[in-house]
Formats: structure tokens, C-alpha cells, sequence
């Protein structure tokens, strides 16, 4: 059994104060949810949760804080990160050196991870990039049942094009709707059409003003890729126009949208 631990045209949303709040509380709740998570997997915290680099700043590092008594020991690795169709895509990579090639962190201890980039970015596009920390599990004692829970970190690295910081976007389309096992659900594509990654870590659609679908999953989109996403909704519509409002690691973004 594996856990996982993963990090894990901008105007102000105006939605109706009760669709804030929803949303903000689903948001908190989540964000409260996955560091929890993180401060009880294993006992083990990573800090930062995304790494970001440039031509100017082309070495970065982790700290990796055991908060167990037990010792700890991870294997790491870095793979080059693409998508297709929305679905991760991780191939092997030397791009981006990591060491220590093994991390040993002492009970109630830290240790400290060094990436560097091994080639110059891209000129124009960014370049994604994970580092994956696994445990190296101790061998089962005890009886033959005895279940070993192998620790999973995932987190995202970004490097930025020579030509300078670039912003990631997104565009919808593909919008309707559709009856999905008894329940209506909008059906919506997003693509990245820009040069860097979007995260989007929530949203809400309204329809004149009343909340219709709350949406709290975070997902990555990379340059290039698209993602469709089935949205339950609350209620029927009783027009073609719906609002979309969304928080992202680029600021948010606020949208009419026009159903066929």
C-alpha cells in the first residue's frame, strides 16, 4: 500500500456573497485537509511545495523534516513532465540533478535536498519537471500480514523561458450538458493555449447570480494540453449564460459563458 503526498485577463469574481462563501469555505477546508494530510503521512513535511527556476537561478533545494522518533530513509528522482489529453506523462530525465542520490533523515530531524538544472531553459516555453521522494521501507516484522506503508512525495518544478517570466491562461470550450448515472453535470474542456503552466485551484459557476456547481479539485494544466472536466450541477438551467469564476496560481479569473 502506497500514500501518496502531493503539494498535493484577470478581474476581481463579483458572484453573489453566498457563492463566495461556499466556495471559500470548500476551498479552506480542502487546503486545511491537505496539510493535515501532510503533517500526518508519515510524519514527514517538504518545504516549499513547488520549485521554480530560471537562467539566473538555475540551483534550488528541499528541506525534508522527519517529525517521527523513527529514522527516515528516501530514494529520489526526477522525472520530465508532460501531459496528454489531460493524463500525466513522466519520463526518465537528467536534466535536473537531485542530491543527496539517498536521503537519510535522523527521528525529530531535517535534511536539506539540492536540485540543479543541467541544461539551459527553453527561450520561449517553460519546462515542467517532478521530483519524487520515496520511502525506502523498512522490511515487515512480525507477522507475514503486516502491511508496509511506503511514503510518496510528489512535487512540481518549473523553469521559467530564457525570454523571461510568462504567465499561464486557459481558455473553455466544448460547453453542455449531460445526464451522467441519473445526475445532469456540465461538461466543459480547458486548454492551455499559453507558454507556461496553469494551476487552477477552484471554481464556481452561477447562473444570474444563484450558485450552480462548485468545483474544489486542483489541477495542473501545461502548456499545449487540455482537460475535460464533468461538473455536477445543482439544479436545471434556466438559461444559456453561466458565470465562471476561478482561483488561480495566476490571479483570478472571471468568464461568461454562453451554452449552445
Amino acid at each position: 500500500m502506497i500514500s501518496f503526498l502531493s503539494e498535493s485577463g484577470r478581474r476581481r469574481p463579483e458572484i453573489a456573497l453566498a457563492a463566495v462563501s461556499r466556495l471559500w469555505v470548500r476551498w479552506l477546508f480542502a487546503l486545511i485537509c491537505m496539510h493535515a494530510a501532510q503533517a500526518s503521512a508519515g510524519n514527514v513535511s517538504v518545504y516549499p511545495l513547488r520549485v521554480q527556476m530560471d537562467a539566473t537561478r538555475n540551483a534550488e533545494s528541499l528541506t525534508v523534516r522527519n517529525q517521527s522518533p523513527e529514522p527516515l530513509l528516501l530514494q529520489p528522482t526526477v522525472v520530465k513532465w508532460t501531459q496528454k489529453d489531460g493524463k500525466d506523462i513522466f519520463e526518465p530525465t537528467r536534466d535536473v540533478l537531485v542530491s543527496p542520490a539517498l536521503i537519510e533523515v535522523p527521528g525529530r530531524e531535517s535534511q536539506v535536498v539540492r536540485l540543479s538544472l543541467r541544461r539551459a531553459p527553453d527561450a520561449s516555453h517553460e519546462l515542467a519537471y517532478r521530483v519524487m521522494l520515496r520511502e525506502v521501507p523498512k522490511p515487515a516484522s512480525g507477522s507475514a500480514s503486516t502491511i508496509v506503508i511506503a511514503l510518496n512525495i510528489s512535487l512540481p518544478i518549473f523553469i521559467a523561458p530564457t525570454s523571461g517570466e510568462v504567465k499561464g491562461a486557459f481558455d473553455i470550450s466544448g460547453l453542455g450538458l449531460a445526464n451522467e448515472a441519473g445526475k445532469d453535470v456540465l461538461k466543459m474542456t480547458l486548454s492551455n493555449r499559453s507558454k507556461a503552466h496553469i494551476q487552477i485551484k477552484n471554481f464556481a459557476l452561477t447562473e444570474s447570480g444563484s450558485p450552480l456547481a462548485e468545483y474544489s479539485k486542483m489541477l495542473y494544466i501545461l502548456p499545449g494540453d487540455s482537460t475535460i472536466i464533468n461538473v455536477p450541477v445543482s439544479r436545471k438551467l434556466s438559461s444559456k449564460s453561466v458565470r465562471f469564476d476561478a482561483q488561480t496560481d495566476s490571479g483570478p479569473v472571471a468568464q461568461e459563458l454562453k451554452l449552445p
